[in-house]
């Protein structure tokens, strides 16, 4: 199954790509897609019959990465 980056991908860049005050989040388009979405997708899949791929999993709408950086560190 694949899936899109999770929501909390903005903290994880936070974490990971801060310098002081400053947050290096490259200009990436994605499309976040919340945990819980996922383990009911998750769910469905495994509770079908087998059927090849599964569907795969994103988020409903384009998020440029900076601007979740931003709204996550207000």
């Amino acid at each position: 199954m694949r899936v899109t980056r999770f929501h909390d991908f903005a903290a994880s860049v936070v974490q990971r790509f801060r310098i002081g005050r400053l947050v290096l989040a490259p200009p990436l388009l994605v499309r976040p897609v919340h945990l819980d979405d996922v383990a009911d997708h998750l769910l469905a899949v495994a509770a079908a019959e087998p059927a090849g791929d599964a569907a795969e999993l994103g988020g409903p709408r384009d998020e440029e990465l900076p601007d979740l950086v931003r709204r996550y560190a207000a």
